[in-house]
């Protein structure tokens, strides 16, 4: 995936994630030149030679996911991204590790400031949330790689934001980055969200095609009497339409 984030001189800086083992292959412009025609032909030719030419001066970083166990030894405890590293897609790093001093200082007053019990509790409870974040990181990426072009994510994003202006039905990315709520608590809740959906969708389908063939049929078996009723269907609606009575409104049907 390449990406390209805006400047405030109105430059760009462009980012590429890709497997480092195949990175590690290109040597010298030429090849990199080439790797990038290949893999985004839709840049420009000028920007892709700029973007070579960066390649071989700029420093190659590493992503990683870290889970480790346990946090604590004795007196000592790891937060933040010494505890639970993961990658930026959800943007959510920092704002976990400062959620860690938060619930591990609200862990310490529940335990009576007891602080190995504290440590205890609050460990196992919490790298239950950081592996979901871990999860909903590596999601994220997908999502912006390639799943953010489909047409079924864009009318389910649409539906999501039309709940949660309508309904204050929050999602899930607003509930990560602007609560305290766990992280597993909100995969959990995805869950059921996503499940009702298919299912409303499934029963507007099923509505749909039951209507449908209960027309089809109506018509095989009388078609006559369907036409009739088609006719009578069509003059209420142009009324509706036109908001008069038949005395003002006159409409021909053939």
């Amino acid at each position: 995936m390449f990406i390209a984030l805006p400047n405030q001189d109105e430059s760009l800086t462009g980012t590429l994630f890709w497997p480092l083992s195949e990175l590690n292959k290109l040597k010298g412009t030429d090849q990199y030149q080439t790797f990038l025609k290949q893999s985004f032909s839709n840049l420009d030719v000028q920007l892709l030679e700029r973007l070579a030419q960066g390649f071989t001066r700029s420093p190659i970083g590493k992503l990683k996911t870290l889970s480790v166990s346990p946090w604590y030894f004795h007196d000592h405890l790891l937060l933040g991204d010494a505890a639970h590293a993961v990658v930026p897609f959800y943007g959510q790093g920092v704002n976990a590790a400062l959620e860690d001093g938060i619930l591990f200082c609200d862990q310490l007053e529940r335990d009576q400031f007891n602080w190995q019990q504290a440590a205890q509790h609050f460990s196992l409870s919490r790298k239950q949330d950081t592996d979901v974040l871990a999860q909903l990181a590596l999601e994220h990426y997908v999502e912006m790689r390639s799943t953010v072009k489909t047409h079924f994510f864009r009318a389910t994003k649409t539906l999501k934001l039309f709940l949660q202006h309508y309904f204050c039905a929050l999602t899930e990315y607003a509930l990560v980055s602007f609560s305290t709520k766990p992280y597993r608590i909100i995969l959990e809740r995805r869950k059921r969200r996503h499940n009702a959906l298919l299912f409303a969708l499934l029963s507007v389908f099923l509505l749909v095609a039951l209507i449908g063939s209960f027309y089809i049929t109506s018509a095989v078996m009388n078609p006559h009497a369907n036409s009739t009723l088609m006719q009578q269907e069509n003059m209420t609606l142009l009324r509706g339409l036109c908001g008069a009575s038949l005395g003002d409104c006159f409409v021909g049907l053939h």
